[in-house]
């Protein structure tokens, strides 16, 4: 496997030991998933250019005011 490969899945790793450990570290999860995130975006697995072209950005946008807006009027 090549370093990429292998970085993906120590990251992977990473998160799931990071998820089912969370009630013992106190660290919340979206943490764990932004430590993880950082480390592929430094260790260049995921690109820049793949975040800008790969993503549909106008729908999470969407999605994300749709939520708040239902939060609000609940």
């Amino acid at each position: 496997m090549s370093n990429l490969e292998w970085m993906a899945l120590s990251s992977i790793s990473i998160f799931l030991i990071g998820v089912l450990t969370a009630s013992i570290h106190g660290i919340a999860i979206p943490w764990v998933g932004l430590l993880v995130f950082c480390f592929l975006l430094l260790g260049k697995v995921i690109l820049k250019s793949d975040l800008r072209t790969s993503i549909d950005w106008p729908f999470l946008i969407l999605l994300a005011s749709l939520i708040g807006l239902s939060e609000s009027i609940a």
